[in-house]
């Protein structure tokens, strides 16, 4: 009958060869729960709690489109609809304009409408010009939402500049606020502005001007139309008034007896010079839009 010993190589050199490759697979064993380096072809590394539905995707297809490398995150909330992302591209714009970005996505929930927000961090060359860039956007269905965002640049001529965008597509209108170094600007989707450049503030319920009128005979009211602006506001206003060193009538008939204004609109206005003379007169004139 064979007894244990029997079992035992039959020379030293081959037990303690055997117990060092049983001591190699053991060190392997336990090098396993360590993941050193690996990859994973055609799938996805998920790591979650069965209990909860919690997990964390690790992907190469991720982002809205499914093609960019992308890290998901499931809440096992059972009315999340799309889990939290975080996903990485580099997107060419155009020959040498380059946009390489982080996003960051929200989950999102059943409610009965596409609701989120997305962060973005961008760095840039756009012809040799380096700059770094920010995102931070939020939109329901129907396309209203924010984007704040800020640039910053290094090259010459370029401004760093920071904004923030609103829009409403329900009553289709929009507004943003631009910061500059120089000063802000503020763009309704109407198109009249609110500025500060420079130390000069420019609305978009004035505006002003200057105009030369010449009377068509002395002491004849003689009217001069203006126009090309387009100011906000339901009621205008306006003031004129002339250059002048003889703002009243006087014995050398040379005297602007009257300057006014009329029929004043949001895009249009006349402007009246009655004096002694014919003499050609500058006049200032300003109009603002007001809602009462």
């Amino acid at each position: 009958m064979p007894t244990p010993a029997d079992q035992l190589p039959t020379n030293i050199s081959t037990l303690a060869r055997k117990i060092a490759d049983l001591e190699r697979e053991v060190r392997e064993l336990r090098a396993s729960r360590r993941l050193a380096s690996a990859a994973i072809d055609g799938g996805a590394l998920t790591v979650r709690d069965a209990a909860s539905g919690r997990q964390v995707v690790l992907t190469p297809n991720g982002g809205a489109d499914g093609t960019l490398p992308a890290l998901r995150f499931y809440s096992g909330a059972t009315n999340e609809t799309r889990p939290g992302e975080m996903s990485v591209n580099i997107r060419e714009e155009s020959p040498g304009v380059v946009s390489p970005y982080i996003a960051i996505d929200s989950p999102t929930t059943d409610t009965g409408s596409d609701i989120g927000s997305q962060l973005k961090l961008y760095s840039g060359i756009e012809d040799s010009t380096r700059d770094g860039k920010f995102q931070l956007a939020g939109f329901v269905e129907g396309g209203a939402g924010v984007v704040i965002d800020g640039e910053a640049y290094d090259g010459t001529g370029l401004k760093s500049q920071a904004s923030i965008y609103v829009y409403d597509p329900a009553t289709d209108q929009s507004c943003q606020l631009t910061v500059t170094p120089d000063g802000f600007e503020v763009s309704p989707g109407t198109g009249r502005d609110l500025a500060y450049a420079n130390g000069v503030l420019t609305t978009g319920n004035i505006a002003r001007g200057t105009v030369t009128v010449t009377p068509s005979a002395a002491n004849t009211p003689t009217p001069f139309n203006i126009s090309g602006f387009f100011l906000n506001g339901t009621v205008f206003r306006g003031k004129v008034t002339a250059n002048t060193t003889v703002p009243a009538p006087g014995p050398t008939s040379n005297g602007v007896n009257n300057v006014s204004i009329s029929s004043v609109t949001s895009t249009s206005a006349t402007i009246w010079v009655n004096r002694q003379n014919t003499t050609a007169t500058v006049v200032y004139w300003e109009i603002t839009g007001d809602n009462e």
